[in-house]
């Protein structure tokens, strides 16, 4: 079996690429795959998912730094965010927390980083391959947050989950995350659940909006028995979607002078943004704000 690594490294990494060619020979499989991403300044979560939805098995990211009095010090200590974040959302989707790994390499301990990536494969196989490689359609898929997602299939739901690391709201609570728990206001576990329940409501929105695609029109109640969601939610993120202008209503009378109320999704261009909600100044401005930072 083939297993394919994507690397990422921080500028200023100059590791040895050799050493890493023999790995590639890895007794534990036929053979590695190893395709890099060199020279970053930032990582952001999006890349990530879009290299396991891409079909890769797993993420090495190396950042270069410096060891003094045993402590390493980088400007790229900022990875560690978003490689813990995606490890939490792969969990979720049912792949495993400990398919991106972060190494901090200093430019001299070449046998630790092929030690480190050798060992970050073995829990790579453990974990097993990335299920679009491997014909899996379905998996377990762990979500308590009012969506079932079961019944997807998990190249939808890896594809959806990269739509939805776009999402404003996600992006603005995660980028805050740490000035927000310095705070006091919440402890990691409580915030947690709020960046999981954005980030899944914002999965299943963009799930539907790739499945309506398929359709020219449809009615509200259509649209509830196309999706195995709640009613509830189902409508509330029709109408979610509507306002961020992907969905167009279309009103029709009929004979029995009705308005009939179909929905499709727009034509969307390059040059399309989507409408973001105001909803800091609604909270504001109805004095409701907790002021958590």
């Amino acid at each position: 079996m083939e297993y394919k690594v994507m690397i990422f490294s921080s500028a200023g990494c100059n590791y040895n690429e050799l050493n890493l060619d023999d790995i590639k020979k890895f007794k534990e499989v036929d053979t590695v795959k190893i395709n890099k991403l060199e020279n970053l300044g930032t990582l952001d979560i999006t890349q990530l998912l879009k290299a396991i939805y891409s079909g890769f098995d797993g993420i090495f990211v190396i950042i270069n730094g410096k060891l003094k009095t045993d402590k390493f010090i980088s400007e790229f200590n900022s990875f560690l965010k978003p490689i813990e974040e995606i490890n939490r959302i792969l969990g979720r989707r049912g792949l495993g927390n400990q398919r991106v790994k972060l190494f901090k390499f200093d430019g001299t301990n070449q046998t630790k980083l092929n030690g480190a990536f050798k060992n970050f494969l073995r829990k790579l196989i453990h974990s097993g391959p990335n299920p679009i490689n491997s014909g899996i359609r379905k998996i377990h898929i762990k979500s308590d947050y009012n969506y079932n997602f079961e019944h997807i299939s998990i190249k939808k739901l890896l594809y959806a989950s990269y739509k939805a690391s776009y999402n404003f709201h996600y992006r603005s609570l995660f980028k805050a995350k740490e000035k927000i728990l310095q705070s006091g206001r919440y402890n990691e576990d409580e915030l947690n659940y709020l960046l999981d329940s954005i980030f899944e409501a914002e999965t299943a929105r963009k799930y539907m909006l790739e499945e309506l695609k398929k359709y020219k029109s449809l009615t509200l109640e259509e649209m509830i028995n196309l999706f195995d969601f709640s009613e509830e939610n189902i409508i509330r993120d029709i109408f979610y979607i509507k306002d961020q202008g992907y969905i167009e209503e279309i009103v029709e009378e009929i004979p029995v002078n009705k308005l009939f109320h179909k929905y499709k999704v727009k034509d969307i261009k390059d040059t399309f943004k989507e409408n973001y909600f105001k909803s800091v100044a609604i909270i504001h401005d109805n004095k409701v704000c907790c002021n958590c930072g």
